[in-house]
């Protein structure tokens, strides 16, 4: 839907850290950190969808990037989507973005709510991940 990235410094070395207790202790800590912040994003845009029958709100969700393997290049991502198949919403692609029919002059405006929720909540967001990653961190230094 969109194709911009949030970029956290500081995570990289957390996670270099964390690798020195535990091999995927970093990825782990670090992944639910992520998807705690894409959760908090994915309430706001299930609230911010168009509802008729409530199919396309339960059609978006979580999910892990699987483009960034952990430790083929130390990037982990979380990102949302909308769920295709039996489940899903064809339909959702159309309501954010809008279309135009062939042949015809008029065309229907997209709602653009994935973007606009994106856009009031990435600082939250990026907050609640930080501070995941902190207070993980924190833990593990206590418990050592």
């Amino acid at each position: 839907m969109t194709d911009e990235v949030i970029s956290i410094s500081g995570v990289k070395e957390t996670q270099a850290k964390l690798y020195g207790f535990s091999n995927k202790l970093g990825d782990r800590i670090t992944m639910l950190a992520l998807r705690s912040g894409a959760n908090y994003m994915l309430r706001r845009v299930r609230a911010a969808a168009p509802k008729d029958s409530g199919r396309l709100r339960k059609a978006i969700v979580v999910k892990t990037s699987k483009i960034h393997k952990p430790r083929k290049d130390g990037k982990v991502g979380v990102y949302l989507a909308i769920r295709k198949g039996r489940k899903g919403a064809f339909y959702g692609r159309f309501q954010e973005l809008g279309w135009s029919p062939k042949g015809k002059s008029s065309s229907v405006k997209g709602q653009y709510f994935i973007r606009n929720t994106y856009n009031t909540t990435k600082r939250q967001s990026l907050r609640l991940i930080v501070r995941n990653i902190e207070t993980a961190g924190l833990r593990l230094a206590k418990n050592l």
